[in-house]
């Protein structure tokens, strides 16, 4: 607009200097402003040239740095069955629950999906101690994703209450609110998790059939996973800890887990510290238009359920620093 408005003047008036000092013969005021709104106008594409290139330059030079520099050695489909522990598994297309009725007025997020995030905020805050005898459960952040619990315990947690899981298929927190949508690049989740059962088990998932999302793992041995999927070429990437640590095993207390994934790299921190050891590249994470939000399993009729207590889930829709995981778990 800058150009198309101020242009033609520049140019005349530049013109009109050139032709004051005799270096070319006089010219009529209408060649003039020609001349001038000509050069303007090939000014100006020429600049809408370079911004659309650099635009569509941009987002394939970071993906080949990220790929290059960022994550050399993992710039393939990882999967839980590179570590011997776990198979690749897909879970049939989500199922609509049935949620108990409620005398509950509707929320603001029931009612309309909310204006996509601007700016980072904690979109998530499930403390597990609000639960009504309908068994909502209740968000303590001003977004309102209120989910529903299903078969499950209240028991004394980590801080304050916590929901104990039953390790079944119907045993489950389903987070049903569309804003949680909003989770489609970097993100956090943290929570305190009991264990009680053996083998391999989900704690929190939100991925669906076609589009990417993301879950948190425990295996055989205590290592926990970030799994994410990849919403462009439906597979499977994988970030874990090590063997040997022992974090998240049966009968093994309390601990705070919280995953981080920044910059298409997922990092898993145990009680406050980094404990990744192998990171896959976490890319295309999808925007989940029939994903739920669940606690304690994959989904209602999938399997790999937990069994134990989880306690004071929050979910940030940016890359919690270090330091800020660390005064979260306090």
């Amino acid at each position: 607009a800058i150009f198309l408005i101020f242009g033609p003047f520049f140019t005349s008036f530049l013109y009109e200097i050139y032709r004051s000092i005799d270096l070319q013969e006089d010219v009529k005021p209408a060649h003039n402003w020609i001349a001038a709104g000509v050069i303007s106008w090939i000014f100006l594409l020429v600049v809408i040239l370079i911004l659309l290139l650099s635009k569509l330059l941009t987002n394939p030079f970071n993906k080949l740095y990220q790929r290059l520099f960022i994550n050399p050695k993992n710039n393939y489909e990882n999967t839980l069955s590179h570590s011997g522990i776990l198979p690749p598994f897909r879970f049939l297309p989500t199922l609509t629950p049935t949620r108990p009725s409620s005398t509950l007025i509707p929320t603001q997020s029931q009612l309309l999906t909310p204006s996509p995030i601007i700016y980072p905020e904690l979109i998530g805050y499930w403390t597990l101690d609000n639960i009504d005898h309908k068994n909502q459960i209740y968000n303590s952040t001003t977004l309102k994703n209120d989910g529903v619990a299903f078969n499950i315990t209240i028991v004394p947690g980590k801080i304050d209450q916590a929901v104990s899981f039953k390790g079944t298929n119907k045993s489950s927190v389903e987070i049903i609110d569309p804003s949680l949508r909003k989770v489609d690049n970097d993100f956090t989740i943290s929570l305190w998790a009991n264990r009680l059962n053996e083998g391999n088990t989900i704690l929190a998932w939100m991925l669906n059939y076609d589009n990417g999302g993301f879950g948190i793992i425990a295996g055989a041995k205590g290592e926990l996973y970030c799994r994410t999927k990849d919403g462009a070429t439906g597979t499977y990437v994988d970030s874990y800890t090590d063997y040997q640590g022992g974090y998240l095993l049966a009968g093994n207390g309390w601990h705070n887990i919280a995953i981080v994934r920044k910059y298409n790299q997922c990092n898993i921190y145990i009680d406050g510290k980094d404990r990744t050891m192998t990171h896959g590249f976490h890319d295309n994470l999808g925007k989940y238009p029939n994903t739920f939000f669940y606690l304690g399993g994959g989904e209602p009729t999938g399997g790999l359920m937990f069994k134990g207590e989880i306690d004071n889930v929050r979910l940030y829709n940016y890359a919690r620093t270090p330091e800020e995981i660390i005064q979260d778990m306090k």
